[in-house]
């Protein structure tokens, strides 16, 4: 369940350093296993994905970020 999440409303430009390092801090914290397929992927092939999406008011939050591989991140 993960209504206990921090996913707090907070936007990050997808070009700053900030996402970058969110990005990178949630890749490192799944240790670059894809959460849907459990197999393990590179950073270059990794995704950050919002659990609860911005527009719906989910934050650019470590809590709301999961790592998904490309073809998972493709199918949610």
């Amino acid at each position: 369940m993960i209504s206990h999440l921090k996913t707090e409303k907070k936007k990050i430009s997808r070009n700053s350093v900030a996402w970058k390092a969110l990005r990178d801090e949630c890749f490192e914290r799944d240790g670059y296993m894809c959460q849907l397929c459990y197999r393990f992927f590179s950073p270059d092939m990794l995704a950050p994905h919002h659990i609860k999406t911005v527009g719906s008011g989910g934050g650019d939050v470590l809590g709301n970020l999961i790592s998904l591989c490309a073809e998972c991140h493709t199918r949610v």
